[in-house]
């Protein structure tokens, strides 16, 4: 695993230990590892191959669907913007099947919305949840905004991503992509806020970092105050791959820990931190107190949950780091 991704950011390789297909899975790096491997004359086993040709026909038939709808909204002057994985794998990786994503996700601006729910169930598309549309084993995820929960956190600021997007790819059609600077932070923000249970979302920073001029990425970590999040996903990357970010970012992801950053940073490395305390690394970018204490509040009690539910699943995650 760790070859593959060295070999993706063109960096020195490192010895892997003995492959374990289900843990690589897991971190959501079967594709690119099996690729690799394969690139490197290794057999692969029937089940892992099996597994890759699988993902490789799902991401051919996600870009095709998604050109469809593409067109379709584009036909009605809809602008439709795909990030995280979808876009990661149409727009950056270099090979079909070397980012594994479940799901599409889309934004639309809010004046667009119920435009775009109606075109969504023109097309097929059946709503199983809010926000979620599907058909024919495609689910489209539905945004006002990359951001989610935290364009309230990052305030106007976060207007600016709509009007730097562009154009994703070829083969995808008209659909958008967000701005390799902000597609960085908002993997900043999402990893982190999901105590980076996958080390995908590190390469995924990785290979930005490699493919984008860093004092651009240094200015919108900057700009958006994700200091701490580009510590944390710095030091994931030494710890478990061995790499480094390019000289301005590891320049300004070097700090000094506090204790309770340290202790987040120790349990993520052990793969002990649960989304609780993820959902906490958001506060330190709040630009004052009041707005810290909403995105908290909504972070932890989402609208439409039972808050008795809620709060018990909350106790439990809380027990856990304290036994941890």
């Amino acid at each position: 695993m760790s070859s593959a991704v060295a070999a993706l950011l063109g960096a020195s390789k490192l010895p892997d230990p003995p492959m374990n297909w289900q843990h690589i899975q897991r971190e959501g790096l079967l594709g690119l590892t099996a690729l690799h491997q394969l690139e490197s004359g290794v057999e692969l086993p029937a089940e892992v191959r099996s597994t890759l040709n699988q993902a490789i026909a799902f991401e051919v038939l996600c870009g095709a669907i998604l050109k469809h709808v593409g067109q379709a909204a584009a036909a009605r002057g809809i602008p439709l913007l795909t990030f995280k994985g979808c876009a990661l794998a149409f727009g950056l990786y270099p090979r079909t099947g070397q980012r594994a994503f479940g799901d599409i996700d889309l934004a639309v601006a809010p004046g667009d919305w119920e435009a775009t729910v109606d075109l969504l169930g023109e097309l097929d598309f059946v709503m199983s949840q809010h926000c979620l549309f599907n058909r024919e084993g495609i689910t489209i995820d539905l945004h006002r905004h990359p951001l989610h929960q935290l364009t309230r956190l990052v305030g106007p600021r976060c207007q600016e991503w709509w009007a730097a997007a562009l154009p994703l790819a070829e083969r995808t059609g008209p659909v958008l992509r967000l701005a390799h600077q902000h597609e960085f932070v908002l993997g900043l923000f999402h990893s982190a806020k999901h105590s980076f249970a996958r080390s995908g979302w590190v390469v995924d920073l990785a290979l930005l970092a490699s493919r984008v001029d860093p004092q651009l990425l240094c200015d919108s970590v900057v700009r958006y105050r994700a200091e701490s999040q580009l510590a944390f996903a710095a030091e994931c990357l030494k710890v478990w791959f061995g790499q480094s970010l390019p000289p301005p970012l590891a320049a300004l992801a070097t700090r000094h820990w506090n204790p309770a950053e340290q202790r987040f940073m120790e349990l993520v490395l052990q793969r002990k931190a649960p989304d609780f305390l993820g959902m906490l690394t958001p506060l330190a970018s709040a630009p004052s107190l009041w707005a810290g204490l909403e995105y908290l509040a909504r972070a932890l009690y989402p609208p439409g949950v039972p808050v008795w539910g809620r709060t018990r699943q909350l106790w439990q995650m809380l027990r856990q780091v304290l036994a941890a």
